[in-house]
Parts: structure tokens; C-alpha cells; sequence
């Protein structure tokens, strides 16, 4: 049993010599040749291009790279910048790619500031981009009409507002003394396919200072001006409700203003600082001071005419402060169930 094994392994062992013997004979051709010198620069010439066709594979690779995040980028600032502010989209629609309907341009840039007097006035205008119309269907021409219709009535509206700011501010500087300033500027807040929203702010400061903001906002796809109505079923009452959440929020705004007010010390002196009153805001006498010097026994009403006068001084500090506040929010009128 064990002959037949080693018979049957002797020829693999011959086999497995011849293999080693031709190995072997390959390493002495291989160690022994020799290239020719021509054939070593044709060697490194081809080295050098294949190094070069690698370079160039890598640089286009890289070129698409940059081309793809390049064109995801700008397709980011597409989609984020037309919502960011007017001078944003006023610029984006100079852009063919993502223009839009309506934009707005600074129509007049009043501008005044004396020291006392500041005024920093831009109005807004609507524009319509320009279409062709031989290009368009029936209803997108109608669109088109009504957009310069509409644009047409809120510009009107914006440059009589601004007129009547420019006017009154022109009249009060007449006056040398006092202080006053008045900002109107604009923001596109809303540039959608469907809608296009523009705020006007306009703010007045005169001791005391009030803004108040109109929006203005336009259906693109009738070319109509949208209003509150508009958002709310035919016939529903949809004043009292706003109304309410209006009251009930300038409520919260006054009680936190009165607050901060009543947590304000207000300070008076009468007789060159001799007396000193410390009133707060809820009216409170927290501290009198009375310097030595202006104590006199023979002339104690003098002392009492300083104390009072001291004392009301804080008070009337207290009380124009309380009413200022209290008028930025209702511009002096009296709102019935507001206060």
C-alpha cells in the first residue's frame, strides 16, 4: 500500500524540479539582458506620458468637481435669495434665469440732516417686466395688463403717503430749534410664483417716536391686489377676531412697558441741588436729601417750598415718562378697552 503512494508521487516530484530549472533559467535571461539606450529614453518618454494622461484625467475630474458644487451653489442662491430683502430681488431680477413679474425700484431718495433736522426718505415703485406679448395666451396677456394696473394704484398710493411725510417733515424744520427725524424705506418680503409682497416702514421720532407699516401684496397669477378679505370666506367676520389678538398683544406690550417705567427711579433737585427727591415710576417718594446749609430755623418755609418743588419735579419726570410710553403704542389717542 504504501509503494503504490510513493510510486504514484514520483513523477510529480520530477515534474516540480523541471518547473524550478526553468525558473531559474528565466532569472539568468532576465538578469543578463540589456535594453539599448534608445530604448530606455522610449521607456521614460512613455513613463512621462502616461504620468501626464493621469495629471490631466485628474485636473478634468477636479474641473467637474468644482463645475457641480459651482452650479449647486449658484442653484442654492437661487432658490434662498429671492425671499431675503428688495435689494436682493431687485438685483435677482435683473437675472434672466429667475426675473420676475413685478420688482421694486427706489423712485426718489430724499435725503436731509442738518444736526436737529434728519430725514432719510426712499419711496419705493413698482415696476412690471416687460413681456411679449405676441408670445403669450389670452390670459397671461390679462394678467399682464393688470399687473400694470395694479402697480399703477399702489404707487400712487406710496408716493402720496411720501409726499405728506416729505411735506410735514419740510414744514416742522422751519422751525430752528427741536429735534426730529423721519426714515421711510421699503422691503420686498415675499417674491413667490403666486405672490409678491412689498412693505413700506415709515418711522417718525419727535421726543417720542411711532412707526407704522403698509404691505402691499399682489396675486401674480391674476395680477390683482390681494386683501385681507380676500383670505377669509365671503361674509365672515374676520375684523373682530384680528382686532382681539391685536388688543390683546398691545395689552401685553403696555404692561411690560409700564412695568419697565415703574422700575425706573426719577431724580429732582430745587435750590442749586440744596434739596434732592428720588421718586419711581409708580409714584413712590424712595429718598430726600436735604444738604445741612439749607436748613434754616428762621426760614423754614423756604425748606418746604424746595421740598415740594423737588417732589414734583420727580413726579412730573414719573408721569411724562409713563406717558410717552404709553403713547408709542396708541399715538395719543384713547382706545376704548385697551387701557
Amino acid at each position: 500500500m504504501a509503494v503504490g503512494i510513493e510510486e504514484r508521487m514520483v513523477p510529480h516530484m520530477e515534474n516540480k524540479k523541471q518547473d524550478c530549472k526553468k525558473i531559474e533559467e528565466l532569472k539568468r535571461q532576465y538578469a543578463g539582458s540589456e535594453m539599448s539606450g534608445e530604448q530606455v529614453e522610449q521607456m521614460k518618454k512613455r513613463i512621462e506620458e502616461a504620468k501626464m494622461e493621469k495629471r490631466n484625467e485628474s485636473r478634468k475630474m477636479h474641473t467637474v468637481r468644482n463645475i457641480v458644487a459651482a452650479a449647486a451653489a449658484v442653484a442654492a442662491v437661487f432658490v434662498v435669495l429671492p425671499n431675503t430683502s428688495g435689494s436682493v430681488a431687485y438685483a435677482m431680477g435683473n437675472l434672466p434665469v429667475v426675473g420676475k413679474l413685478v420688482e421694486a425700484v427706489t423712485f426718489r431718495d430724499y435725503q436731509y440732516d442738518n444736526g436737529g433736522h434728519a430725514a432719510d426718505i426712499k419711496t419705493p415703485e413698482l415696476t412690471v417686466k416687460e413681456s411679449d406679448t405676441e408670445q403669450m395666451t389670452d390670459t397671461e396677456v390679462q394678467v399682464q395688463e393688470n399687473l400694470k394696473k395694479t402697480t399703477a394704484e399702489i404707487n400712487a398710493e406710496i408716493e402720496k403717503i411720501t409726499d405728506q411725510i416729505v411735506s410735514e417733515f419740510e414744514e416742522s424744520r422751519k422751525e430752528e430749534e427741536g429735534y426730529q427725524e423721519v426714515v421711510v424705506k421699503h422691503e420686498v418680503i415675499s417674491t413667490t410664483d403666486d405672490y409678491f409682497t412689498l412693505k413700506l416702514m415709515c418711522y417718525q421720532a419727535a421726543g417720542s417716536g411711532a412707526e407704522w407699516d403698509y404691505y402691499y401684496t399682489i396675486d401674480l397669477k391674476t395680477g390683482e391686489r390681494l386683501t385681507l378679505s380676500d383670505l377669509f370666506q365671503s361674509g365672515a367676520d374676520y375684523i373682530t377676531p384680528i382686532s382681539e389678538n391685536i388688543k390683546e398683544q398691545m395689552q401685553q406690550q403696555m404692561a411690560k412697558a409700564q412695568e419697565d417705567v415703574e422700575n425706573t427711579d426719577f431724580t429732582a433737585s430745587a435750590g442749586g441741588g440744596a434739596v434732592q427727591a428720588v421718586v419711581s415710576g409708580k409714584k413712590e417718594l424712595k429718598a430726600l436729601t436735604i444738604q445741612p446749609d439749607a436748613v434754616d430755623p428762621q426760614d423754614v418755609e423756604m425748606l418746604q417750598d424746595l421740598v415740594i418743588s423737588a417732589v414734583n419735579e420727580a413726579l412730573r419726570q414719573a408721569d411724562e415718562a409713563m406717558n410717552n410710553s404709553m403713547n408709542s403704542f396708541t399715538g395719543g389717542l384713547n382706545i376704548p378697552g385697551l387701557m
